[in-house]
């Protein structure tokens, strides 16, 4: 009983203490399958399948205006402050495209807690839901797009396929 005690005093006690932390929250788009493969098509700027060629994490410094709170006087004031994010910067080669530009040689996602990055490793081939490009003319995307191992992906390609007219597939896709 004293455990179960202790567990319950210390999470009123993070709860108490808990603070704003940037957190991902996905949509969950319950309609068919092929629904949500025409929905995050036509929601996307860019959707390909391609080979990471390689990573590398950079720290991105951006300027941020928000409106922030006066304690003593309880009024919002406009603030800005230079807010720095890791990225995870991956170099690609496009395999097959259904829209976008085939000039993009680079997709970008978040990196750290709550942050809703998606894990690029060298060598994977993935189907890639993104929008851009950004300033920097890289695709960014996330976990809460439909990016996926072209493995877990063979379902949406063949709806792809149905929805936008498709350059052919490269050798390295084509399947004995």
């Amino acid at each position: 009983m004293k455990g179960v005690a202790a567990a319950t005093v210390a999470l009123f006690g993070l709860a108490l203490f808990a603070t704003d932390v940037p957190a991902c929250t996905c949509f969950v788009d319950d309609s068919p399958h092929d629904k949500q493969v025409a929905n995050a098509f036509a929601q996307s700027d860019f959707v390909a399948v391609i080979e990471i060629a390689s990573t590398t994490v950079v720290t991105i410094a951006r300027e941020e205006t928000w409106n922030k709170l006066n304690r003593e006087t309880q009024q919002y004031y406009p603030t800005t402050e230079i807010v720095e994010e890791q990225q995870l910067i991956a170099q690609i080669n496009i395999l097959r495209i259904w829209k976008g530009s085939r000039l993009i040689t680079e997709v970008s996602t978040a990196v750290g807690g709550g942050s809703c990055g998606f894990y690029l490793r060298t060598g994977q081939q993935l189907l890639v839901y993104g929008f851009g490009p950004d300033e920097y003319g890289r695709i960014e995307t996330g976990i809460c797009t439909r990016t996926s191992s072209v493995e877990d992906a063979e379902r949406d390609i063949v709806v792809l396929d149905t929805l936008a007219t498709v350059e052919p597939p490269n050798n390295a896709l084509e399947r004995p």
